[in-house]
């Protein structure tokens, strides 16, 4: 039997993969309805998102600054209920064609559904390990 860490990991790399290759027509099986998606500090335009439908349609807006993009997971771990994956998000800018790559740190926490229902993103691994431990409680 696997470790409980290794097979959300597991989930996960799937669920990335199915993003990969569906972008957005896969969210619905990957977020909850009532996701909470906050992006990261710094971030250009960054915002809170609740809902799916809200959190859709600021990643359509993302994609269409990007245009295609590929993410990669690195590694992840758990503490309590959170989980923390650091990923490489790589991409072309889609008016100037130019490579972009971007590692990122996301921590989520899970529905019982095993949707993902809080969506803290980062570019920075610091500050996701400190919203990683306050999960731990």
């Amino acid at each position: 039997m696997r470790d409980p860490d290794e097979r959300i990991l597991a989930r996960l790399r799937a669920g990335i993969e199915s993003w990969n290759q569906g972008l957005l027509s896969s969210a619905p099986g990957i977020w909850h309805d009532d996701i909470l998606w906050v992006e990261p500090p710094g971030f250009p335009d960054a915002g809170t998102h609740r809902g799916r439908d809200a959190c859709v349609a600021r990643m359509r807006e993302r994609l269409d600054l990007l245009g295609a993009v590929q993410i990669d997971v690195v590694r992840g771990e758990a503490r309590g209920k959170r989980f923390l994956i650091e990923v490489v998000v790589r991409g072309q800018g889609a008016a100037s064609g130019a490579p972009a790559q971007q590692p990122e740190y996301w921590v989520y926490e899970f529905a019982e559904d095993r949707r993902v229902l809080l969506w803290l993103e980062f570019l920075d691994r610091d500050q996701a390990l400190v919203a990683l431990a306050e999960g731990a409680g």
